[in-house]
Parts: C-alpha cells; structure tokens; sequence
C-alpha cells in the first residue's frame, strides 16, 4: 500500500488544564497529481498565526484552558513513513488560548470536523479532525446551539481557505489514503473541497499524558 504521492502532515499541538495534559490535532498538504512541494519556515509559520486566529475567536468555542503551542509540518514518503530531517517547527512568542470562557468539557470529549470533497465514496473521499477544547454546552435535546455550531464551521473554514491561497505552503489541504488491499495498492490523494461540522460531541480515543488520576476508596460491607 503506499500513496500516489509524497504528502506533507501538519500537526497543531498544545496543553490544556495548566500543563497538565497535551492535545494534538492535524491534515494533510500536498497535491493530487504531483509530490507536495518543499516544506518553507514561512508556510509552517503562516499556518501556525492562522491557526493562532482561529483558536482565540470567541465563537470557535475553544477552552480557555487550553492552549496552542506549536505548529508542526513533516514530510511523508509514499510509503507512508516520515522522511528522516524533514521536520519544520514554529511557535507562537506567547501561547494563546482558547476564546471561549464556558465550563471546560472533559477532554476525552470532542467535536469533529470531517473534511470530505464532493465524491460520495471511496478513497481520499473523507477524514475526521478532532476539534480540541471545544466547549459550547448542550441543550436539553443533547445537541450544540445552532448558532454556535454555525460561527464554528464559518471559523474553520475561514482557516482552510487562508491555507488555500497561500503560496508558502506545499500544496492544498488534502485527504491522502495508502489504499487497502492488493487492488488498491496506489492509494489516493483527493483535495479538501468541504468541511462539515455537526452538533453531537464525539467521544476521542487518546492517549493520557500526564492527568494523573487519585482514587477515594470506600469499604463495603463485607469487605
């Protein structure tokens, strides 16, 4: 299995309850006909300050608990294993945090953004990115206001389409699959042309740092 074309990995990182536990979330760049092209401290720090706009936004609804701290981008070979040195850093002078002041939500708690194109199946025709931090309440019915829901999906779509028309990336935002199967050893790369919010939180399968957890042990009769 293998991809049809280097890609490159972004990855946007941070903290959240004071240092306490790490968040991560990310896409891909690159181009559905060509390799991504060279990965430049402009582009990675062009997305970092984009980035940075989004996740301090009021109604992007991220925790003020949390906080972003980098902005990462690494080559990817076709055969899917990072290429060795290809790593290029960028971080903000000050960390920012989110904008949104409403109780945090437990971070094993998480809203998604699948990013899709017009295809309705297949491969590269969709993939999830987890949102951190978010923390608009529920209602009664269990679903996030309508409003809020809106003003989130305009933000992030403000984000990926400042990401579009940057040429100090190395490509667009795009879906990369390694294929699955012997028939479907090329993989695929298709572009990012839609992004889609809804209004259920999802629970996020994700490795605990460093919250450490304390138990109150009570006896039983019989114990």
């Amino acid at each position: 299995m293998s991809y049809p074309h280097e890609v490159v990995r972004v990855t946007l990182s941070g903290t959240m309850f004071n240092g306490n536990e790490i968040w991560s979330t990310g896409f891909f760049l690159g181009h559905e006909g060509a390799d991504a092209d060279p990965i430049t401290e402009q582009g990675v720090a062009d997305v970092g300050a984009a980035w940075s706009t989004f996740w301090t936004s009021a109604t992007s609804l991220i925790s003020n608990k949390y906080a972003f701290t980098t902005c990462k981008m690494v080559r990817v070979a076709q055969d899917g294993k990072t290429i060795a040195d290809s790593a290029v850093y960028w971080s903000p002078s000050s960390a920012p945090v989110g904008g949104y002041g409403n109780p945090t939500l437990p971070p094993q708690i998480a809203l998604v953004a699948t990013l899709a194109n017009s295809l309705p199946r297949g491969l590269a025709t969709k993939g999830r990115m987890f949102l951190p931090g978010v923390a608009s309440p529920v209602d009664s019915t269990g679903h996030v206001n309508t409003t809020e829901q809106t003003q989130l999906a305009t933000n992030l779509k403000t984000f990926f389409d400042s990401v579009y028309n940057d040429a100090d990336l190395p490509g667009n935002p795009v879906l990369a699959s390694l294929g699955r199967g012997p028939l479907l050893q090329g993989g695929a790369i298709r572009n990012v042309t839609q992004i889609r919010i809804g209004n259920v939180y999802d629970t996020q399968r994700r490795r605990r740092n460093a919250l450490t957890e304390t138990y109150v042990v009570k006896p039983v009769a019989g114990g």
